[in-house]
C-alpha cells in the first residue's frame, strides 16, 4: 500500500508569547511575532504480510517552515525574548511494525528519526529529539477487557537552560505506562492507567521536572455505541 500528502500549515502566536513576560527569568514577550507558515509533504508504505497478521511501513516526511517562532538570547545579559527564524526545515521518517502473537496478544514499535534545523543559522532547532522509538503490547484476556503495557525512549535533544543559556543537551530518557479497560456496559468503559511506572525523573524541557509515577481511573461513556465490541 502506498501513500502520500502534501499541505499547507498555518500557526498564530499564543497570547503568551506575544503579551507574557517574565522579568524574574529575565523574558520578555514580543507583541511584533508574525504567525508560522509552513508546507509539508509525506510519502511512504504500508506492508501486510500472513494475512495482516505482520504488518510494517515508513514514511518519509518533510516541512519548510517560515517565520518559525523561537527563542533569542543575549549572550552578555542572558536575557530572552522570541523571534522569527526566516526559514526553518524538518524532515525525517517514521516506521513501524505490528504482529499479532495470538488473536488476543498484539506487539507494536514505533521509531520516528527528525532532523530539524534552522536555515540561517545551520544549527538544530531546540527540543526536537532526533530519535525517539516505542513498544507497545495490547493484550485482551476476556471481550470486555483490554490492557497495554507501554515503553517510549526519547533521546537527547538540544535545549536552553532556565537562565536562557542556548547550546544545553537535555539527557534522554524512559518510561513505562500501563492502561487497562472494561466495558461495563455498551456505552460505558471503566478505565486506569499508570504513568511513569518506574517513576523516572527526567525534564522535556530543562528547569522543569515532570510527573513521578501518577495513578488514574474513571468512566468514560460513549452514547453513540450499540454494542459491546
Amino acid at each position: 500500500q502506498l501513500k502520500a500528502s502534501a499541505g499547507t500549515g498555518f500557526k498564530a502566536p499564543s497570547m503568551n508569547q506575544l503579551y507574557v513576560s517574565n522579568p524574574a527569568f529575565l523574558f520578555t514577550a514580543n507583541p511584533n511575532l508574525s504567525p508560522e507558515r509552513s508546507f509539508g509533504y509525506d510519502a511512504g508504505f504500508e506492508q501486510p504480510v500472513g494475512n495482516n497478521r505482520l504488518r510494517f511501513g515508513t514514511t518519509y516526511f518533510h516541512n519548510d517552515i517560515d517565520n518559525l517562532i523561537e527563542f533569542q538570547t543575549n549572550p552578555v545579559t542572558f536575557a530572552s525574548t522570541l523571534i522569527n527564524i526566516g526559514q526553518a526545515t524538518t524532515q525525517g521518517a517514521e516506521t513501524f511494525a505490528t504482529f499479532a502473537v495470538t488473536p488476543k496478544l498484539d506487539l507494536r514499535a514505533d521509531y520516528t528519526y527528525t532532523l530539524a534545523m534552522n536555515d540561517v543559522t545551520g544549527q538544530e532547532l531546540a527540543r526536537r529529539p532526533k530519535h525517539k522509538a516505542s513498544v507497545t503490547a495490547s493484550w485482551r484476556p476476556m471481550e470486555r477487557v483490554t490492557l497495554a503495557m507501554t515503553a517510549i525512549y526519547v533521546g537527547p535533544r538540544v535545549d536552553i537552560t532556565y537562565a536562557g543559556v542556548p547550546g544545553a543537551r537535555a539527557a534522554p530518557y524512559y518510561l513505562v505506562n500501563l492502561d487497562g479497560g472494561y466495558q461495563l456496559t455498551p456505552s460505558m468503559q471503566l478505565f486506569g492507567r499508570v504513568e511513569n511506572l518506574l517513576d523516572q525523573h527526567y525534564q522535556d524541557v530543562i528547569g522543569f521536572r515532570r510527573p513521578g509515577l501518577g495513578v488514574f481511573a474513571g468512566v468514560r461513556v460513549n452514547f453513540n455505541a450499540k454494542s459491546i465490541p
